[in-house]
């Protein structure tokens, strides 16, 4: 039986900042995060509840996403690469066209609120 490799980014991470969104509005609906797991994922940030689909590499995680803002439909894909502080820094791009930039960094306990 094969086992899965230990995937540095498995796991949830913390949005800090983007380049899109302040971070009271990224907080609007409770703490923004990733949480990546070997092949599916979720997050949320601002209004958005999306599902994920993740792919990684030694340093990286590619996904596609879909869910919902504010009720509508959103679908896109987007990547973060693990610096060597610790941090993530990625990208979401979303179908309609908009990009975003983020930086994110491992969950802690005083993130659940």
């Amino acid at each position: 039986m094969s086992r899965e490799p230990n995937w540095p980014l498995v796991g949830k991470w913390r949005i800090l900042s983007t380049e899109m969104w302040d971070r009271a509005a990224l907080d609007e609906c409770g703490p923004a995060y990733f949480l990546f797991g070997e092949r599916q994922g979720e997050a949320r940030l601002i209004v958005m509840e999306l599902s994920l689909d993740c792919g990684f590499s030694k340093t990286m995680v590619h996904f596609d996403f879909s869910g919902s803002d504010e009720g509508m439909e959103v679908a896109g894909d987007g990547f973060a690469e693990l610096r060597e502080d610790g941090v993530i820094e990625g990208e979401i791009s979303f179908t309609e066209g908009d990009e975003c930039a983020f930086v994110a960094r491992r969950w802690r306990d005083e993130d659940d609120g």
